[in-house]
């Protein structure tokens, strides 16, 4: 069995048994996910957002500014790995702190990232 680490492939057995995997990554949120590993091979496609890019698209920008406000506004619910992504102050909610923060990364004032 073959897992990666740090970007390199590793050729180290993992043994049978339920693990957590983290993935992360600098101006990313880390994601976690439960792995069950047995005797077969294992392939899993995993994902991680930038911070702010609610809508996952790679980007961040008007559609990830209008999942905010809904969320704010109660029209729209964001919850779990969605609601990590949109906490830009990493305060543990979603505020008008963070819809300040992305809304000046969206318009070039500020970076999310400094």
């Amino acid at each position: 069995v073959c897992y990666m680490q740090d970007g390199k492939k590793e050729d180290t057995p993992v043994n049978a048994g339920n693990y957590t995997m983290r993935i992360s990554k600098e101006n990313y949120v880390t994601r976690e996910y439960a792995v069950s590993v047995g005797d077969e091979a294992l392939t899993m496609d995993v994902e991680i957002h930038l911070i702010g890019d609610i809508s996952g698209d790679g980007t961040i920008n008007a559609r990830d500014k209008k999942m905010m406000y809904n969320h704010i506004s109660g029209s729209g619910r964001l919850e779990n790995y969605d609601l990590q992504v949109g906490d830009v102050s990493g305060d543990g909610t979603i505020n008008a702190r963070d819809k300040k923060m992305l809304y000046n990364h969206i318009a070039g004032i500020s970076n999310l990232w400094e």
